[in-house]
């Protein structure tokens, strides 16, 4: 049994954040929460394994700090700004 009936409510992206995690998580998994757990799941893994390559490919190239610095930045822009839309959108 899960914690949370739905996956989406408790990985994705929410306005106002309902649990901690969900500023690391959102990232990865977004879409409809509408979708049952196992599309979820599999729309999670799919982007996961989709950053795996590219990702090994871009650390070979400027190096391991600066993807991880390059990761990090990427994951601020991307939270601030999906909270600056959903704010003025009402979500």
């Amino acid at each position: 049994a899960f914690l949370c009936p739905n996956l989406y409510n408790a990985v994705g992206y929410a306005f106002p954040t309902e649990y901690p995690w969900e500023m690391f998580t959102g990232m990865f998994l977004h879409g409809s929460p509408e979708f049952s757990i196992w599309i979820t799941l599999a729309h999670l893994g799919f982007n996961l394994l989709l950053l795996l390559p590219f990702g090994i490919l871009i650390e070979k190239i400027i190096g391991s700090l600066k993807f991880f610095r390059l990761t990090v930045y990427l994951w601020a822009v991307n939270a601030i700004s999906f909270f600056i839309v959903a704010g003025k959108a009402g979500i």
